[in-house]
């Protein structure tokens, strides 16, 4: 079993950038999708050796760096010790285990693309 990587930025590709997010606005839609590309890698890989990929990326979704505290299930890029800068949180972790408990109970695999 694979478990894809959550979402990290803004599905539209729009920034938000700040402080806590210093990149440029430009970078946003780069980062997206090289972010999609390397999820998808291993649900490829999983797929040609018929194991199964659970799909954290889609449940994520709006839950990216650019959201306001309790609603962000990634942490920001600058982030205070302990929190890891760009890694899900409590909300995050969370939110993977049930979609990965889901998909597995119905036996569902990953897209092998995310869209």
């Amino acid at each position: 079993m694979v478990v894809g990587c959550p979402d990290l930025f803004p599905a539209d590709g729009v920034g938000c950038t700040s402080s806590t997010v210093p990149l440029a606005a430009g970078d946003f839609a780069y980062l997206r999708d090289t972010e999609k590309g390397l999820d998808a890698m291993p649900a490829r890989v999983a797929h040609r050796s018929g194991g199964h990929c659970m799909d954290t990326y889609t449940p994520a979704i709006g839950h990216d760096v650019c959201r306001p505290q309790g609603v962000r299930r990634i942490e920001a890029l600058v982030a205070p010790p302990p929190v890891a800068p760009a890694h899900p949180n409590l909300q995050g972790e969370t939110a993977m285990s049930a979609a990965v408990t889901r998909a597995h109970s119905a036996g569902r695999m990953c897209r092998a693309v995310h869209g």
